[in-house]
């Protein structure tokens, strides 16, 4: 669908660019109705070679508007990322080579609305200094009687102006598509965790029943073999009925441990246990979020793939709980992220402001905090939250060795 829209963009750009370039050369070079020129002959050389040059630059501005219109969705490179390095390069590129051509005018036209509608200052910048640069040139060399010049810059002005404000409407409109987007996608991912949540705790109760009838039958079964043991004088129907009855119950006791242990058997999660912290950070950073993370040059990839199941588990269990907290308490707030370790332990810590009159109340809710330290135990490792000076702080340590 994409593909297709770029396709017609450029089509209709070449199009428009080929009409209006036979336009402006029959209105230049004064052709009469038989085709011939009314220029003498000194300027048909300077006008060919004028007009050579202006057809190659439209034609180079054709070829990169695909390019130039490339985006990538924000979870690929970030939320703050203005698209592809390439596509944005094309477009300064095409957008110059626009303000030149009249073969290429339109699609420098699309090109700036595109590098406008990316939402980077730096790269809107650099687009209207090709443009202006790219016109400042061509009425310098352009052969013939010179224009007005403060003529030029209105019009390069209101164009300008008209590809910024259709730009910045189309940023607004795809930031905001891509914000609910994300909010649904995150709001799913809770719902789905609140099943989870309920589906096993309904098993810890199925396993506490069966660990009662469990006890139950392991007890029948000592009580009977403990009446073999001390009576020998018993009738061999009477032992075959003991016999028989201690291995009814050892086979029920067997099927209710079964039963047991495949309730308590751990669901594959619905998300990745080693799903990394930057996927969770450019997730929480698409659902607009600030969010600042570091990672320091001696936690390497190597090391974290080297780290336990239960350990990469709990550290983007962390990161996943210490986002939701902060989104759901200082959704304004900036969050900073940061891991780094030492000889023995992996530490992550994690902290944003707190927004006014809100607090970190445990007393109603707090499940999640408690879930993370927890874990944090049983994989050999600590949790702790706390809140200093309006400052929310989470931190993880896990050993890694």
């Amino acid at each position: 669908m994409r593909r297709a829209r770029t396709t017609l963009i450029v089509a209709a750009c070449a199009v428009v660019g080929v009409v209006a370039q036979l336009i402006e050369s029959a209105i230049v070079l004064e052709l009469d109705d038989s085709g011939t020129s009314a220029l003498p002959p000194g300027e048909e050389l300077q006008w060919a070679a004028y007009f050579g040059v202006h057809v190659l630059l439209g034609l180079v501005a054709l070829v990169l508007l695909p390019i130039a219109l490339r985006h990538e969705p924000p979870d690929r490179l970030g939320y703050d990322a203005a698209g592809p390095l390439e596509a944005l390069v094309a477009g300064v590129i095409v957008a110059g080579c626009g303000s030149v051509s009249v073969l290429g005018f339109a699609a420098g036209l699309v090109a700036m609305v595109s590098i406008f509608s990316r939402g980077s200052w730096r790269w809107s910048l650099a687009a209207a200094l090709a443009v202006t640069m790219g016109w400042a040139g061509d009425l310098l060399l352009a052969p013939g009687p010179r224009v007005v010049w403060w003529q030029v810059l209105l019009v390069l002005l209101g164009m300008l102006t008209i590809a910024a404000a259709v730009g910045r409407v189309r940023f607004r409109r795809r930031r905001q598509q891509w914000q609910l987007e994300a909010a649904a996608s995150m709001t799913r991912a809770e719902m789905r965790a609140r099943e989870v949540q309920a589906i096993e705790e309904e098993r810890r109760r199925i396993a506490r029943d069966m660990h009662d009838s469990l006890s139950h039958r392991l007890s029948l079964v000592a009580v009977h073999a403990g009446v073999l043991e001390v009576r020998d004088d018993l009738p061999p129907d009477v032992v075959r009925k003991q016999a028989s009855i201690l291995r009814e119950q050892a086979e029920l006791g067997v099927a209710d441990l079964r039963a047991v242990l495949t309730a308590l058997r751990e669901e594959p999660d619905a998300i990745d246990p080693r799903t990394s912290i930057d996927e969770l950070v450019a997730s929480a950073r698409t659902a607009g979020a600030e969010v600042r993370y570091v990672r320091h040059p001696q936690v390497t990839t190597d090391l974290l793939e080297a780290l336990p199941s239960a350990a990469v588990h709990t550290l983007r269990r962390t990161v996943q709980e210490g986002l939701t907290n902060a989104r759901k308490h200082a959704p304004d707030e900036p969050i900073d992220i940061e891991l780094g370790r030492d000889d023995t332990r992996v530490g992550l810590t994690m902290t944003n402001p707190l927004s006014a009159g809100r607090d970190v109340d445990r007393s109603r809710g707090g499940m999640g905090l408690i879930g993370l330290e927890e874990r944090a135990r049983l994989a050999g490792g600590q949790c702790t939250s706390a809140v200093h000076e309006n400052t929310f702080v989470l931190k993880l340590e896990l050993p890694w060795r």
